[in-house]
Order: structure tokens, then sequence, then C-alpha cells
């Protein structure tokens, strides 16, 4: 995780917060991504930004965007992800997903498919039942995967 002091998760005036953030966040990640391009490291490094929840497509009472678990993004590069695909689509506010609604399992299968480990590698552990790295017959995201 890197972070500059600066509250991501903010509730009040989302639009001015987000002018000094996103610019910056922009280039960290332009940045990074072409200097692991550049020493051929992309393909071996997955790099993930995302949040942990999605931002209601309304503002608040204090111009902020409060927590909203129906629809949310991230993006993901190198280490066996395909660029320039997006899987998935809300309505035009972006209050519902309609079309490729993808849970947290599905993710997370993905993201250990593209890092070459099982998802579906299981544990047995002295007494603690046996569990998986991924919980049930979930698939990865194919379609942002290579090969």
């Amino acid at each position: 995780m890197v972070a500059n002091g600066m509250p991501w998760d903010n509730h009040v005036f989302q639009h001015e917060m987000h002018q000094m953030l996103v610019p910056e966040l922009d280039n960290v990640l332009y940045q990074l991504i072409t200097d692991l391009e550049q020493r051929g490291m992309l393909q071996d490094t997955l790099v993930i930004a995302m949040g942990e929840f999605g931002r209601t497509p309304w503002l608040n009472e204090a111009r902020g965007r409060d927590h909203y678990s129906k629809a949310w993004s991230l993006a993901m590069a190198g280490g066996g992800i395909r660029g320039g695909v997006v899987v998935g689509e809300t309505d035009p506010l972006g209050f519902e997903v309609t079309q490729n609604a993808i849970d947290n399992r599905r993710l997370f299968a993905t993201i250990f498919k593209a890092l070459g480990i099982d998802p579906k590698e299981q544990y047995d552990l002295p007494d603690l039942p046996t569990f998986h790295r991924v919980e049930g017959n979930v698939q990865p995201i194919q379609e942002i995967l290579i090969g």
C-alpha cells in the first residue's frame, strides 16, 4: 500500500479533494507501470489500484460521496493481465451493475490465476476446517487474463 497522507476516504468536498488526489495518483501509476515495463519486470508484477468500496453516485449534504457496495471499480496492470479491457457495466448513473457483475471471489480467483497460483488449492491446518484460497466453484475473469 502506498499513501501520501491525504484522505481518500473522504465524505466531504469530494470533487475538491479528488482534484488534488487524482492527478498525483495518475502520475504515480504511470511512472510505476512505465518503470516496470522499461525494466522488463511488468510481466512478473501485478499492479492493482482499488479500494474496499465504491462510492455513491450522488453527493451527500457535505458534497462528499459515501460508501457504496453495489458498484465499484479497480484497475489492474501487468502480471498476466490483458491491457485495455473493461469488464462489467453499470446503468448510466452508476446505481446498479447491469452487465457482468464480478464478486470478490471471482476477483481473487483472477488475481491468483494471474500470479500463477492455484485459486482452488486446499489447506488442511490442524484443528481448523479445510478451506480453499477461493471458496466455491468460481472461475477467474478470463476476458482480462493473458493466455
